[in-house]
């Protein structure tokens, strides 16, 4: 088996046997290989040489995954175009390239990976217990429902409550303030991440702030 003057594989098949081609996909210069020549069903009583099939490319499809260039693929007229693999994201399933013709139709042409979001459990919590689930999809802006009166004490605020729904199910806590109590909030990059009511005088504690690429805490 030959492609572009280079051999790619030499079998000993037996005489009246089925012959299996080897799968071929390369790009040399401007010329697509992808399938081989008058391939035989069974092999004659004698050696054979097939070549590579070429077909020169003449245009390019982009791919792009949100918004940014994911890979540029030169592509033949009038055949399917190789795709590359989309890359994953968490809290998302991959459906497909948006845009993306059967076979290519020449020119230069762009699609866009399209994914779906997963849906995902807010489960808002009163003391300890459950009072209210709703479903998010992943990314989505996460509107705060009313949280239930409690005798003597004040609502404040739903404890690590985000702005978006982040790729997980999530349980926030409803803190309540009386007279004589205070909530003190810990803020990462404008999201809540840690909440404590606490009395005058008493000693704070803070928690200990997470990991950030690049960056060294400071306070």
């Amino acid at each position: 088996f030959i492609c572009c003057g280079e051999e790619m594989a030499a079998l000993r098949i037996p005489y009246g046997a089925p012959v299996e081609a080897p799968a071929i996909s390369r790009e040399i210069e401007e010329i697509y290989y992808d399938r081989w020549d008058n391939v035989p069903e069974t092999m004659p009583d004698e050696d054979i040489t097939i070549y590579a099939v070429g077909h020169r490319m003449n245009g390019t499809v982009t791919f792009l995954c949100e918004g940014e260039t994911l890979e540029v693929v030169r592509a033949v007229e009038g055949m399917p175009v190789r795709c590359p693999e989309a890359p994953a994201r968490e809290g998302y399933v991959f459906e497909g390239w948006k845009g993306l013709p059967e076979t290519f139709p020449g020119g230069e042409i762009e699609v866009e990976a399209v994914y779906t979001p997963n849906i995902y459990k807010l489960t808002y919590s009163v003391k300890g217990q459950n009072y209210k689930t709703v479903e998010y999809p992943c990314g989505a802006a996460i509107e705060a429902i009313d949280a239930p009166t409690v005798k003597k004490r004040s609502f404040v605020a739903w404890s690590g409550l985000p702005s978006v729904m982040p790729p997980h199910d999530l349980r926030c806590e409803g803190l309540y303030v009386t007279q004589n109590t205070f909530l003190l909030s810990y803020r990462i990059d404008g999201e809540p991440y840690a909440e404590a009511v606490l009395e005058p005088g008493t000693k704070i504690q803070s928690p200990t702030p997470p990991a950030k690429d690049g960056y060294v805490f400071s306070g």
